[in-house]
């Protein structure tokens, strides 16, 4: 979702440029200002929305808050809140699989936000113009979300999901390293 989202951000970021000027305000400020608002309001909406744990939800029936702790509990037998104290956050802290699983999701985003964030600039050094650049960071971001879906699907049914992941890595490293390492055609 929030690769769809990135990619609908350049579109919406084309439009609120067009804003330059009014209000004596220039476009990135505005844009700035839009992107800033509608996350503090998600962000409201998903406080009042969202429950901490299951048990405490208020738009479900009893029966059905038994059977989300009871398949919570019989996948990571887990459902009962249990008190942080230090000795659990120091064996946290000293878990390698922690660790472990925070450098995959760090390999895991990088290139995403790599990616959206560098895009528009790369593209305009090759002689677009601002409003050219925002509008083509997004349809790489609409097929990337079409192969994640193909994909999600894929590893779903076959239930090899190392295999996609490994694959999906390789294609990220050689892409990212054929855009830091292309040389200009000019």
């Amino acid at each position: 979702m929030s690769v769809l989202a990135g990619g609908f951000a350049s579109i919406l970021a084309y439009g609120l440029y067009t804003l330059d000027g009014k209000a004596g305000r220039s476009g990135w400020r505005w844009i700035l200002f839009v992107e800033g608002l509608i996350t503090v309001g998600l962000a409201v909406v998903a406080y009042l929305l969202i429950a901490d744990f299951p048990d405490k939800n208020r738009f479900l029936t009893y029966e059905e808050t038994k059977l989300i702790i009871h398949r919570i509990n019989a996948d990571r037998g887990d459902a009962e809140y249990d008190q942080m104290s230090w000795a659990k956050f120091r064996s946290y802290l000293l878990d390698v699989k922690i660790w472990c699983f925070g450098l995959l999701f760090f390999g895991s985003t990088v290139p995403s936000y790599a990616i959206a964030s560098f895009a528009p600039i790369i593209l305009m050094g090759g002689g677009r113009s601002v409003v050219q650049s925002q509008l083509l960071t997004a349809p790489p971001f609409v097929a990337s979300v079409v192969f994640a879906l193909i994909t999600a699907y894929l590893c779903d049914k076959t239930g090899k999901r190392s295999l996609y992941l490994i694959g999906q890595a390789a294609l990220c490293i050689a892409g990212l390293m054929l855009t830091g390492y292309a040389q200009n055609n000019n």
